[in-house]
């Protein structure tokens, strides 16, 4: 398989933000790897604000977050 290759000796990948690319990105990326039976963790890490609509889309749409 290509994936699992193509990710050899990563353990954690980051997304940066939440913005137009990251939710589609981010979530592909996740369900691609778990397809793969990959153990690889997909980070989403977005930046702290009074009202952070994009933490709160992150956390809707299942995808672990750091702040």
């Amino acid at each position: 398989m290509l994936l699992p290759d193509a990710f050899k000796g990563i353990k954690q990948i980051g997304v940066i933000g939440w913005g137009s690319q990251g939710p589609a990105q981010a979530q592909n990326l996740r369900d691609s790897l778990a397809d793969a039976k990959s153990n690889i963790i997909v980070q989403v890490y977005v930046v702290i604000r009074n009202s952070n609509s994009a933490e709160i889309a992150a956390e809707e749409n299942g995808c672990d977050h750091k702040i």
